[in-house]
This record gives C-alpha cells, sequence and structure tokens, in this order.
C-alpha cells in the first residue's frame, strides 16, 4: 500500500490503468505487476503488512488463500 500526500500520475497495476491524484492510497498484491508514472513529484509513505498482519499465514483455507 502507498499513501502518495503530494503529486499526481497514472498507476498501472496488471493490465489496469488508473489516473490518480494525491491524496490517495493504491495498493497492491505480491507479484502484481505495478508501474508508475507521474505528472508532478511524488511524496509520500510505503507500508507493507506479511501475511500474518491478515491471519492468512496460518488460516489459508479459511480465507481461501490455500494456493
Amino acid at each position: 500500500m502507498l499513501f502518495l500526500t503530494e503529486g499526481s500520475g497514472t498507476w498501472f497495476a496488471d493490465i489496469g490503468k488508473f489516473d490518480f491524484k494525491a491524496p490517495v492510497l493504491p495498493f497492491a498484491t505480491p507479484l502484481q505487476h505495478l508501474a508508475i508514472t507521474r505528472e508532478q513529484p511524488l511524496k509520500g509513505y510505503a507500508i507493507r503488512f506479511h501475511g500474518d498482519f491478515y491471519c492468512i499465514e496460518y488460516h489459508k483455507v479459511e480465507v481461501a488463500c490455500n494456493w
């Protein structure tokens, strides 16, 4: 997850294209193909979560993440 506090541009996630203007919270998943083009300088924060945060690591079957 990114918390972009300043700037604007385009967020590409897999085959999706999303124009954005801060403030914005774009999310991504592991192994997703990502790219950002910017029209203005960007400022913000990157926040990463481990699977345990969502209780996924030990409960994959219950949350349909059993791959």
